[in-house]
């Protein structure tokens, strides 16, 4: 299964030469209701109603602090992502085949990439959190692995959002980021911090091989194109068979279509 990240230029170029991608703490998402709905008010008591509140910010603080979220989307051609997250139409959309970079490996992310679609709601979910008696407790910021039982718990903490972000047509992977040794390396995979003007970003280390696809924007300089090509077959034992695209308007539709650089 092959999913895809739009981004800058440059950005795509850091990506290429370090095989890696960044996984951000869902606090610094341009989205104010992350993780909002992943612990509900529960009961009608005033004061037990306060100390739940309190209780829940803080899991809530735990799991924004030690949960890395890589936003992906199923569509490399779509006109809204392209504008609002390449660089409007500047920038690359990079295809990465989640299997080979481990995405799908339900010991190692909190929410693998089969289970990381995101669910798009008019209203807010505010009911009670199913119980489930049999599932064994988890470990509030320090789980690595997908924790079978708790799928309404992870679903409503990491992956509601207002319908209105439905274009984006999101699928998430969620990595736990605690208990990484000197090297960055935990059981979720190696990690490099990278900071950004208003935020870190921990970049993961994916296997060679992961990027599959380079889709290059409408309104790109492609004067660059030859250039960038030279870099990737320079990295040819990490990128042997990357397919490279450049986009450009469909003549009778409101499409983007792509074609391959010869």
């Amino acid at each position: 299964m092959i999913l895809y990240k739009y981004m800058s230029f440059e950005a795509a170029k850091s990506v290429l030469k370090n095989n890696s991608l960044g996984f951000a703490n869902p606090k610094t998402f341009n989205d104010p209701f992350e993780l909002e709905a992943g612990y509900p008010i529960e009961g009608d008591n005033p004061l037990q109603n306060m100390l739940s509140g309190i209780s829940n910010w803080g899991k809530r603080y735990i799991w924004a602090d030690t949960s890395g979220v890589l936003s992906l989307t199923r569509n490399p051609l779509n006109p809204l992502m392209w504008a609002h997250y390449a660089d409007e139409h500047k920038g690359v959309v990079i295809g990465i085949n989640v299997k080979k970079a481990g995405f799908l490996d339900s010991q190692k992310c909190l929410i693998p990439a089969q289970f990381g679609n995101v669910i798009y709601t008019n209203t807010r979910p505010i009911h009670e959190l199913l119980k489930n008696s049999d599932c064994e407790p988890i470990s509030v910021g320090h789980t690595f692995h997908y924790p079978k039982g708790h799928e309404d718990k992870l679903q409503r903490l990491f992956l509601y959002k207002p319908s209105c972000w439905a274009y984006e047509e999101e699928v998430r992977i969620v990595k736990c980021l605690s208990d990484r040794d000197k090297y960055g390396v935990n059981i979720s995979g190696k990690f490099s911090e990278i900071e950004l003007p208003n935020k870190i970003i921990y970049g993961y280390e994916m296997p060679d091989e992961s990027i599959e696809e380079v889709y290059f924007g409408l309104r790109h300089d492609f004067s660059s194109v030859a250039k960038f090509q030279a870099e990737i077959n320079e990295l040819s034992n990490k990128y042997p068979k990357v397919s490279m695209k450049k986009c450009s308007l469909s003549a009778d539709s409101w499409k983007i279509k792509a074609e391959d650089i010869k």
